[in-house]
């Protein structure tokens, strides 16, 4: 086997669910693996729920770790449902290409034939939007519309019509050239998903069932859970354990709406690598094919981007409460999917991680912070306002047992302690220390320790 290279830019329980694919019974051949690579982000409180599956030469394995929430001790299995973000890009890549299949647009057709009469379609230097442009981030559109009006995180795409996205093309100016530089773009992907679902005259949700789920036998994928889905739908989280809030999709549906489980995701990735003689066959070839670079050492294809190695299929999600990866190795015959409910950014990290140590690659765990408990005498010593003249305010406040930490305009974030005076972030590499007083008195100045440079802030509120 080659060398691969992968860049892409409470208490712990793990439960082994063993699951048979055909008459191949799968053993727990890589929990060690699972627990070094992905128990911390648990243990630490940074994750309740995660799961992880694994599909190495035509068997599956499922690990699951952590629980629901706080409040909901069920732990999470192969059949739990979370949010998959982005990675719904590739379910809408598969569209495309099965579009074309079917005789219904060509990939290489101009955005403009498809969009409803008297609306424009952007161009740059004479070159128009090709719709395999939209899937693989190369047209120059925007990452989100301009148009776009929600103010936080809550859930923003909720209530973005078609009505919006239309306004937005008749404004919009193209930041590069079509088809020459790659940048990341929800508003593509989503807007693919529209201009899908207006040519085949139904709903982006009835194409994903029709043609991806219900052809496969993924019973759990969709956009709009039934009452026994929902009830097996992890919570979302922010990074930490505060409860978040669930995403809904409008005219934006194809850039990430899909809810999913970590069976039917591996049941995705085996189509992926073996579609044998479905009718989605040479769709599935399509979206593999490289179609540019896309930052070194990555490329990508068709919603896909492809690792450093030239062939692994990569693509990860996050919405306000999830983060997810799926990794597919066709050398190695291996996927990896990863799907947490909580804001973790290292999610990917971990799911490559784990597909290297499969196949043989050594990988050390990525490094998590040990927090400490505070007790109540000793946080509300810390809280306050403080300011510096160059920097303005930093507001330190408590919510329970979380102390947050707010700099001027930026939004609060948890911090945690290593010391009754020391806490660090995990949204960036930044730490805080406080200085107390002799005398048992409140904190008279805080300190930030980000990116080299030590900042210091005055307590103001007395």
């Amino acid at each position: 086997m080659g060398k691969h290279m992968f860049k892409i830019g409470m208490t712990v329980v793990s439960v082994a669910i063993v699951s048979t694919v055909g008459d191949a019974l799968a053993e727990d051949r890589y929990g060690a693996i699972v627990e070094r690579q992905a128990s911390a982000l648990v243990e630490e409180g940074l994750v309740p729920a995660i799961v992880v599956g694994i599909l190495r030469d035509g068997e599956r394995e499922f690990h699951g770790l952590g629980a629901f929430s706080a409040d909901d001790e069920r732990k999470p299995s192969k059949d739990t449902l979370f949010e998959i973000g982005s990675i719904s890009k590739v379910f809408t890549a598969l569209l495309l290409a099965e579009a074309e299949r079917r005789g219904e647009l060509s990939i290489d057709d101009p955005l403009s034939k498809h969009l409803p009469e008297g609306v424009r379609s952007p161009a740059l230097d004479g070159e128009e939007i090709r719709l395999w442009h939209l899937a693989s981030h190369l047209s120059g559109l925007p990452r989100i519309p301009f148009n776009m009006t929600a103010t936080t995180l809550d859930n923003p795409y909720e209530g973005y019509e078609e009505e919006h996205l239309w306004a937005f093309l008749e404004r919009c100016e193209l930041v590069s050239k079509p088809g020459e530089t790659y940048a990341y773009s929800n508003l593509g992907a989503g807007l693919l998903g529209t201009i899908l679902a207006r040519t085949a005259g139904v709903s982006y949700e009835w194409l994903v069932e029709q043609r991806i789920t219900a052809p496969l036998g993924m019973d759990d994928t969709a956009i709009t859970l039934d009452d026994g889905q929902t009830d097996r739908f992890a919570p979302p989280h922010h990074l930490g354990g505060a409860a978040s809030t669930n995403w809904t999709f409008d005219a934006l549906a194809g850039a990430g709406a899909i809810r999913s489980t970590a069976d039917d995701l591996l049941t995705f990735a085996e189509a992926q690598l073996d579609p044998g003689d479905s009718d989605l066959a040479p769709s599935f070839a399509m979206i593999a094919k490289r179609r540019a670079k896309a930052g070194d050492p990555t490329s990508i294809a068709l919603g896909w981007h492809i690792a450093g190695d030239g062939s692994t299929l990569v693509h990860s999600g996050g919405t306000n409460g999830y983060r997810s990866s799926i990794f597919v190795d066709p050398r190695g015959d291996t996927a990896v999917v990863v799907l947490a409910n909580a804001t973790e950014e290292r999610i990917p990290a971990v799911a490559e991680k784990i597909l290297q140590e499969i196949i043989g690659i050594p990988a050390e765990p990525i490094a998590v912070a040990k927090k400490v408990e505070v007790d109540d005498v000793a946080l509300d010593r810390l809280v306050g306002t403080y300011a510096s003249d160059q920097l303005g305010t930093y507001e330190i406040t408590r919510d329970g047992k979380r102390l947050l930490a707010k700099l001027g305009p930026q939004p609060a974030f948890e911090v945690f302690a290593t010391s009754d005076t020391e806490f660090f972030y995990r949204v960036v590499d930044a730490r805080i220390v406080f200085d107390l007083p002799e005398d048992g008195g409140d904190a008279e100045t805080v300190t930030l320790f980000q990116n080299g440079m030590e900042l210091h802030f005055n307590r103001k509120d007395r």
